[in-house]
């Protein structure tokens, strides 16, 4: 079946329409677009569980309608939410920000890395020191990821769906601003 394909369903008496984004034998990949938008997900089959099923059939078209009712489920949610849902977000990135300033974060890691670098053109440092002063870096900056994620993840949890890796950045977007969930965007009469 070919991509971009419309799914629709009715939901608590919505009616909610998907469009298909990707699509083969072993991952769906799903965008809402009534009555919500900038909302994406998907599914896949592992490698090693191919035999036991492929999204190119009935089992596609299932799977498509379950990843948009949890989109709709993310939608009305935030829709209902949002205000909450602002102060809430603004809470963990104040509590993320004070790990910045306590761990290795983003900005503090790139503006260290570019220092180490300029070191080592110099020669002020040898090749392996420079690679073990880089490891380290890497190190610290993922220990600031995983305290980061350690902190979204209870903000996460209140959605009455499980909001997967990809999906978040949007959830996020939408929440901050950046994005809207439902369009402005009127009818012609």
């Amino acid at each position: 079946m070919k991509n971009d394909k419309i799914v629709k369903t009715v939901i608590d008496g919505s009616e909610v329409e998907g469009i298909i984004t990707d699509r083969s034998s072993r991952y769906i990949g799903i965008r809402i677009e009534k009555p919500y938008q900038n909302i994406s997900g998907g599914c896949s089959i592992p490698y090693f569980m191919i035999s036991l099923g492929s999204f190119d059939g009935d089992d596609g078209d299932y799977e498509a309608k379950r990843i948009l009712e949890e989109l709709f489920s993310t939608g009305k949610y935030m829709d209902e939410n949002l205000g909450d849902l602002k102060e809430k977000l603004t809470c963990v990135k104040d509590r993320i920000s004070g790990l910045a300033a306590q761990m290795m974060g983003d900005d503090r890691y790139h503006e260290e890395k570019r220092q180490l670098k300029i070191r080592f053109k110099k020669g002020d440092i040898e090749n392996k020191e420079y690679g073990q002063k880089l490891r380290a870096l890497k190190k610290e900056l993922k220990q600031f990821e995983f305290a980061s994620r350690t902190c979204m993840d209870p903000f996460f949890e209140q959605f009455p769906v499980t909001v997967p890796g990809r999906t978040k950045e949007e959830v996020l977007d939408i929440i901050e601003g950046k994005k809207s969930l439902i369009s402005t965007l009127s009818s012609p009469l």
